[in-house]
């Protein structure tokens, strides 16, 4: 019986280790640049 609590109590921790780690992915932010637009001008 304990063995089978103790065992359950390991897979509830993987679990909740696994969904953590999955929500801190999502969490991650990506910072990039790109080219929206360019404007050119001229002065006369």
């Amino acid at each position: 019986m304990r063995r089978e609590l103790f065992s359950r109590q390991d897979d509830i921790e993987a679990q909740r280790s696994d969904l953590i780690e999955q929500l801190e992915k999502q969490l991650e932010q990506q910072a990039g640049e790109r080219t929206l637009f360019t404007i050119e001008w001229e002065l006369q």
